[in-house]
């Protein structure tokens, strides 16, 4: 069970930021690991103008003095360039304890694609011919909009897990999904592919100033062939253009090679978003007697 935590540091200078965080207690409380991007999502303070990289690393080394520490950077953090090279160098010079693993996102810059207003002219051609398959086939694609319809997004979602196995990286409790379905449309929403009246897909995606991400999606596979994950991903993307938004983030991909791919159809730019992992020495330890 992961537990919110926080650290508020005020300088000599005068400049103040706040680092939020999870806590999760590994081996029955021995260990307290600090998580800055849960969920594997992108971490770091919250600041105003006139915080420095060195007050950033002040605060890292705060964070991280007695305990365990995971850090996906944020890609759009001002200091992300110079955090990163700090970092990589504490990976280097301090082997075991910090370690460093090169990642990033797949990003689309709907700045580019407003002045035209085409999706289809963008995306690779793979892409787009599945765009069009499911266009033909049919598939109706909305928001959520009632309990019953999250409920729906729930099951597909179990299922989903099920057919993963072992090979499931994650799995989300149920109270989550209805934690999201109680915020602000203009926050979170998801979003429903159906055909032919049943449910085959959905996304779940987060919404803040300019910038909308996707977090979580889960599909019938029989409805791949049909087009599904394309055409909801492009009117997604369609919807965020026609509402000003600038960024269209698909979130990193991990080890997942496959979903990647199927991001990059799309016509995406890289964005680095690594990831930093501290551990303590106890934490080696404990580590290596599991092993």
């Amino acid at each position: 069970m992961l537990k919110p935590g926080a650290i508020y540091c005020e300088f000599a200078d005068g400049q103040q930021l706040v680092m939020p965080y999870s806590v999760s207690r590994l081996y029955r409380g021995l260990v307290h690991e600090r998580i800055l991007s849960a969920a594997g999502t992108y971490g770091g303070a919250l600041y105003g103008p006139g915080v420095t990289q060195k007050h950033l690393l002040k605060a890292i080394h705060s964070l991280s003095w007695r305990h365990s520490l995971t850090w996906r950077l944020n890609p759009y953090e001002p200091h992300a360039g110079l955090l990163a090279e700090a970092l990589q160098k504490y990976a280097t010079t301090r082997p075991g304890l910090w370690t460093w693993r090169e990642d990033s996102s797949e990003v689309l810059d709907l700045e580019i694609l407003r002045p035209k207003g085409e999706l289809l002219e963008h995306v690779r051609y793979s892409c787009r011919k599945q765009i069009r398959k499911g266009e033909r086939a049919g598939i109706a694609v909305r928001q959520a909009i009632t309990t019953a319809e999250w409920d729906a997004f729930i099951t597909l979602y179990r299922q989903s897990i099920e057919r993963w196995g072992k090979q499931a990286t994650v799995s989300y409790p149920d109270s989550l999904f209805r934690a999201l379905q109680t915020l602000s449309h203009e926050t979170c929403r998801l979003w429903l592919a159906y055909h032919e009246g049943r449910l085959v897909g959905g996304s779940v995606n987060f919404y803040h100033n300019r910038h909308t991400v996707e977090w979580l999606a889960a599909y019938n596979p029989a409805s791949f062939a049909l087009g599904v994950r394309n055409l909801l991903t492009a009117q997604m993307i369609k919807q965020a253009i026609t509402e000003g938004f600038g960024i269209y983030d698909f979130n990193p991909s991990g080890t997942l090679e496959g979903t990647r791919r199927f991001k990059q159809t799309f016509s995406t730019c890289q964005k680095p978003s690594p990831v930093a992992v501290r551990r303590t020495v106890l934490h080696c330890v404990l580590e290596r007697i599991r092993q």
